[in-house]
């Protein structure tokens, strides 16, 4: 008798543990039935159910940033292209220190300056604004002053705000293969989405302008001019 308490003992604790509980009882001089049930008022959770209680973040809170993948790739070819080559002239300078070298770094610099700041324009969407990044300036709008996103021909990409100002995309500018790919389109399509969703949340409708900060480009500029002031200094 004391043995099958002991035991009984054992499997309440155990079904504590695990989750369950004993309902039965040990008496009339023989164990009785034990059973493990679930507490009252709770099930068991299948692992499939308790995937559907984690939280979802909804695609349109998230930033979505759209380019064409061609510039991508073009602007970091161009920019692993032409440093090499700076590096290149930039050794030659310890066996012949003239400016003929350092105008050559310079133009280097040049060219990659121009593959970030215009192959890296792009479109940025996120929780409540659309953002413009062109070579020099970035033009943050929100859903609500919109008033139309069409395409200018050509795979152009064209913002038109309610202040009654067009706002052209440079990450989007013509292109002979966007007939094919459809690049722009996909595009317009995304953003018209975010407006519909955002344009009644009575948000601030004033856009924002700034210039834009690139930091490959804004050191291959300082280093461009200097490579030419020191040129002009030594001589060719």
């Amino acid at each position: 008798m004391a043995s099958a308490h002991l035991i009984a003992g054992g499997l309440a604790q155990l079904g504590v543990l695990l989750g369950f509980e004993v309902v039965g009882q040990v008496g009339g001089g023989h164990a009785g039935r034990l059973t493990l049930d679930h507490p009252q008022g709770r099930s068991a959770e299948r692992p499939s159910e308790r995937k559907t209680l984690m939280p979802l973040v909804p695609r349109d809170r998230e930033n979505e940033v759209l380019h064409r993948i061609s510039f991508r790739i073009l602007r970091w070819i161009i920019t692993v292209t032409f440093g090499l080559v700076a590096t290149g002239l930039l050794i030659s300078l310890n066996y012949s220190f003239k400016g003929g070298p350092l105008l050559g770094v310079a133009a280097c610099f040049f060219v990659i300056m121009l593959a970030q700041r215009f192959m890296g324009s792009r479109i940025v969407l996120n929780s409540s604004t659309v953002t413009i990044v062109n070579p020099v300036m970035n033009y943050r709008i929100p859903y609500g002053a919109v008033s139309s996103v069409h395409g200018g021909g050509g795979g152009t990409l064209i913002l038109a705000t309610r202040e009654g100002k067009e706002i052209y995309a440079v990450g989007f500018g013509g292109s002979m293969i966007d007939g094919i790919f459809k690049t722009t389109d996909k595009s317009i399509e995304r953003i018209e989405m975010r407006i519909r969703k955002k344009r009644g949340s009575g948000q601030n409708v004033q856009t924002v302008k700034s210039f834009r900060v690139s930091w490959i480009a804004d050191f291959c500029t300082v280093g461009a001019l200097t490579c030419v002031v020191i040129a002009g200094i030594i001589g060719i």
